[in-house]
């Protein structure tokens, strides 16, 4: 009797759990439905972010395939960045289509290290092309002899999340580190992007003091041929620097950075797949 009464025991053990596991997978599937409800529904609530987030990146693609940079795209062009990654929009676009999102980027981690040695004058990450010429790790050192830095390549590519992505360093100048998100601001809210505000923080007077000291920009040589000219007028003081004449196709160093954050983001695997998962929307 002990033994049939150990089995019975044991066999409405095991009906039990199995009705247990029969109400958590009902559980689980009935979850699983009001996920796919709800992300359905966030795709529709999206969908006019999600069609002009398409329209930027075709533009913005457009600005980084041009032969010609003219800075007035480029400040226009901050006004997209900072809606898109400053504001959030392109997460809130991105959550329920394809979940978090993460940006390819230069790997600066070397470059950091060194800058550690005092070493470092003024640095600029980069990683676009400007009037056809590829530019990337603009730097300038102390000493007589430029620096070989262990473990860096300018075309050595790292992924990271959103917010890393804003908080990268990508300019040294007076000592002190730029983010991303700190020239996307500028651009947009100080230098003509939306605003032409005053520059109130530290920073921004860097910055400001950046925009005069690096600059790229188209010559003609005497055969009249177009030249790409790099000038790089490190250690004066704003006020001391000045161009000798206006130049409507003349980037300066922060720009420099504003089309770099560009060329990173329209040709990010997440971003690419995020604008097929868009197209196909459309279609549908």
């Amino acid at each position: 009797e002990g033994a049939q009464l150990s089995k019975e025991v044991l066999t409405v053990s095991l009906i039990n759990q199995t009705l247990h596991l029969s109400v958590l997978f009902a559980k689980k599937s009935i979850g699983m439905l009001g996920m796919a409800k709800n992300r359905d529904a966030l795709i529709s609530e999206t969908r006019n972010d999600a069609i002009s987030f398409y329209e930027d990146y075709i533009h913005l693609k457009s600005l980084v395939n041009s032969i010609e940079t003219h800075p007035v795209n480029l400040r226009h062009a901050s006004v997209i960045l900072r809606r898109l990654l400053i504001e959030n929009l392109l997460q809130k676009i991105s959550s329920p289509r394809l979940g978090r999102v993460a940006l390819h980027t230069i790997d600066n981690n070397p470059i950091y290290i060194e800058a550690r040695r005092d070493t470092l004058i003024s640095f600029v990450s980069g990683g676009a092309s400007i009037h056809g010429i590829y530019i990337a790790a603009g730097m300038v050192n102390k000493g007589p002899a430029p620096l070989t830095i262990k473990d860096y390549h300018p075309e050595k590519f790292i992924l990271l999340n959103l917010e890393s992505f804003k908080k990268q360093r990508v300019i040294f100048t007076s000592e002190e580190w730029i983010t991303r998100e700190q020239i996307i601001k500028f651009v947009a809210n100080v230098d003509h992007g939306v605003h032409a505000g005053k520059i109130r923080e530290k920073w921004e007077e860097r910055l400001s003091r950046f925009r005069h000291e690096l600059s790229v920009n188209l010559e003609t040589s005497t055969e009249g041929v177009p030249l790409t000219a790099l000038s790089w007028k490190f250690g004066e003081a704003a006020e001391n620097i000045s161009f000798e004449r206006y130049d409507p196709a003349r980037i300066n160093g922060v720009l420099i950075e504003i089309l770099a954050t560009i060329h990173f983001f329209i040709s990010s695997p997440d971003i690419l797949r995020l604008i097929e998962m868009i197209e196909k929307e459309v279609r549908d």
